[in-house]
């Protein structure tokens, strides 16, 4: 005999009558790592961001949205995280590792000199340009293994991290909304028959 319950009925506290438990607060991040990141990100000239799977949406995706749209710096979206960021945003350049269009999208990514991770885990990824990429993840927890070791990493609460680095965004880019509108309609006219 099967048991089956609605998602939000199996993990309801076993006492409705009781107190509801306060799930844990989430860590805010070390600040001597945060700090290199908003140094890096203020100093690059073609910052790219990768938005990933590895948050809590409901709580972050308001956040990071906010980041992208208020500093203007080019973000993809992977696969995974499809939900986590919006594709409308004026400077949206695409879903990616792995995506049936990415190639021109990975292209850019290989262009720039500084990545921000925001929720990315190499997990998503078939391609491996986060091996020697700039990256400065934002995450919830640690995503290295083995060989691949972010160089800077700062775990925390996603939202209250991607908060201060806007706060703190003073940078310049180069990307222009030209060059954006072209490889997102390269990527729109790609010829994916085999």
């Amino acid at each position: 005999m099967d048991l089956t319950l609605a998602s939000d009925q199996g993990s309801a506290p076993q006492n409705a009558d009781g107190p509801v438990p306060t799930p844990p607060q989430s860590p805010t991040g070390d600040d001597a790592t945060f700090d290199t990141i908003p140094s890096a990100l203020n100093a690059a000239r073609k910052p790219i961001g990768v938005v990933g799977i590895g948050m809590t949406p409901e709580r972050d995706t308001p956040a990071i949205q906010r980041f992208f749209d208020e500093t203007g710096i080019p973000y993809v979206v992977t696969c995974q995280g499809k939900s986590n960021a919006s594709p409308y945003g004026k400077r949206f350049l695409g879903h990616c590792l792995p995506a049936a269009g990415d190639r021109p999208i990975t292209a850019w990514i290989e262009e720039r000199d500084c990545v921000l991770g925001v929720g990315f885990d190499p997990v998503e990824s078939s391609i491996f340009w986060h091996f020697d990429a700039p990256l400065h993840l934002i995450g919830e927890g640690p995503v290295g293994f083995g060989e691949f070791q972010p160089p800077v990493e700062c775990n925390g609460n996603i939202s209250v991290l991607i908060d201060r680095l806007r706060e703190s965004y003073t940078g310049s880019i180069d990307w222009t909304d030209a060059a954006i509108e072209e490889l997102r309609s390269e990527v729109d006219n790609l010829d994916l028959t085999p």
